[in-house]
Order: structure tokens, then C-alpha cells, then sequence
């Protein structure tokens, strides 16, 4: 009889452990789920926010201050890259 109560007691074991490996990986799935739609969902958003401020407000704004700053300071402004480039060639 302890025989039986012996290979009733593996097999549940087994099953048991099966059973629990199943809930641990679907526990897994599901919380990287969450994870996904709380955490990479809006850091994406929020950076497409933040490169559209900074292209429509940010820089615009940045490149006027600039721009008029140097001019009260009669300083020469690149707003081309060629004559950039061709000043720093001639440095160079």
C-alpha cells in the first residue's frame, strides 16, 4: 500500500510542478503585458511630444534669440552650412 501512495504522491508532484510552471510563465506573459502598456507606451508618446516642441517651439525660438543677439553684437551668423564649412576649411 505505501507503494501506491508513493507513485500517487510522484505523479501529483509532477502534475503539480507542471501545473505550476504553466501559471508561473503565464504570470510572466501577462505582467510583461502590463508592463509594455504602462512603461513603453507613453515613453514613446512623450518623446514624439518632446521632439515636436522642441522643433516647433524649442529651436525656433532658440535660433531668433541667436540670431538677434549676434546681430546686436555684430557678430557674422551662419545660417548656411556651406559658407560654415568653407571658413572652417580655410581655418583648418
Amino acid at each position: 500500500m505505501s507503494q501506491q501512495f508513493k507513485l500517487i504522491k510522484e505523479e501529483f508532484s509532477e502534475i503539480h510542478q507542471e501545473w505550476q510552471w504553466t501559471y508561473q510563465c503565464l504570470f510572466v506573459f501577462v505582467f510583461k503585458k502590463k508592463v509594455i502598456k504602462k512603461i513603453v507606451l507613453p515613453t514613446i508618446s512623450l518623446f514624439v511630444i518632446g521632439c515636436l516642441f522642441s522643433y516647433y517651439v524649442a529651436i525656433p525660438y532658440t535660433l531668433d534669440f541667436l540670431y538677434q543677439y549676434g546681430q546686436a553684437i555684430s557678430v557674422l551668423t551662419f545660417f548656411e552650412i556651406t559658407p560654415f564649412i568653407l571658413n572652417h576649411a580655410i581655418l583648418m
